[in-house]
């Protein structure tokens, strides 16, 4: 889950009728160092590593300390051209989701240079509206399938949700839209008999599937197809700010030690939330590939000094990571120089060191 929630990036589903009122846009995130304020100061040895691997979905994470100047920077492209001239140097940095629109946008730039960002969201938005709900049916079918193997009590219950879904996808009725937070709120209230546990279990997790601004390209442009230029313009980036996500959720009883920490996107860190990280793999497989990528990142600058004080965080992170997995994440840290033993003794070394600093320091005040 996020250490402190980001102000403003939320994912909710809303379908606007075109355009959207003033009043319901949603305030641009001030991502100012907001990212690494953790709840202890084990997440501050993370805070100066810039252009660290996504260890869930893989892109390059941006550095808290540069999204600031992106934004102001992004404020003065106010054409669709101007914004993919400046943006393309983040590409590789952008989330997959966003990657594929800011390409569409790349596409119409040269034919298009004086219009803007919500001029060509506004466009594809039919079509994007009507592929959403096919994506949208298409999970809630799944819940509704799962469901049968519940008891008839059960279901109705669970039938009563997704019919409220279904009819505020199909009405489209803009003081009624389909949510998807709400839904799965909804549905993590019923209750059901412990035989049935199971299965509601698997129904939830089936619901997760239900798309996003950060899963689903017609998400982001039934969404954001109301917003400004220059919203969306940072929309593209933004996800991508690299954030402290707890592998084993502070609300599911994961302690606030690094050894618990991963770096990871906000966009991933927010899909996440406090899902348990074994179902998140599942749904994911590819972060077992991208943790390794991450940790190769991370042992590079342990072997040329970096993260003083944190030498054995390989060590511990991976001991999670096998343990929140079911073992499916199963790190090699063959590239680190240092043995258990040697990193665990580095690690007391510097703490201990910075003791006497300190303690010297405040000799020399007095």
């Amino acid at each position: 889950m996020l250490v402190q929630p980001i102000s403003g990036f939320k994912l909710f589903d809303v379908y606007p009728k075109l355009p959207v009122p003033k009043q319901q846009y949603y305030s641009v995130p001030n991502y100012s160092n907001v990212a690494f304020c953790a709840l202890t100061s084990a997440g501050q040895a993370f805070k100066k590593l810039k252009n660290v691997p996504d260890a869930f979905f893989g892109g390059i994470t941006i550095n808290s300390s540069d999204i600031s100047r992106i934004s102001n920077e992004l404020k003065k492209c106010t054409t669709v051209k101007k914004a993919v001239q400046y943006l393309k140097k983040y590409k590789p940095n952008m989330l997959k989701t966003e990657r594929v629109i800011f390409e569409r946008f790349e596409a119409v730039a040269q034919n298009s240079p004086r219009m803007k960002f919500q001029d060509l969201l506004q466009k594809w938005y039919p079509d994007a509206l009507s592929e959403l709900k096919r994506e949208e049916f298409a999970v809630i079918d799944e819940i509704d399938k799962i469901a049968l193997s519940l008891s008839n009590e059960s279901m109705v219950k669970v039938r009563r949700e997704t019919t409220k879904c279904s009819t505020a996808i199909i009405e489209n009725d803009p003081q009624n839209t389909f949510k998807r937070k709400p839904a799965l709120g909804n549905l993590l209230k019923i209750d059901v008999k412990p035989e049935e546990e199971k299965i509601m279990a698997k129904l939830l997790e089936k619901a997760t599937y239900l798309p996003t601004s950060v899963t689903s390209e017609n998400a982001f442009i039934v969404k954001y197809a109301g917003r400004s230029h220059n919203e969306i313009a940072f929309r593209l980036v933004s996800p991508s700010v690299a954030t402290i996500d707890h592998v084993q959720a502070a609300s599911r009883g994961g302690t606030n030690d690094i050894g618990n920490f991963l770096l990871t996107s906000a966009g991933a860190n927010t899909l996440k939330q406090d899902m348990w990280f074994k179902k998140f793999v599942k749904r994911f497989p590819e972060i077992i590939a991208n943790c390794q990528k991450y940790i190769d990142f991370i042992i590079n600058v342990i072997n040329r000094g970096g993260l003083k004080g944190n030498q054995a965080y390989p060590y511990k992170i991976r001991k999670t990571l096998i343990k929140e997995s079911d073992g499916k994440v199963k790190l090699d840290l063959s590239l680190l120089k240092y043995t258990k033993e040697e990193a665990k003794a580095l690690e007391k070394q510097t703490c201990h060191g910075s003791r006497n600093l300190k303690q010297q320091n405040f000799i020399a005040e007095i």
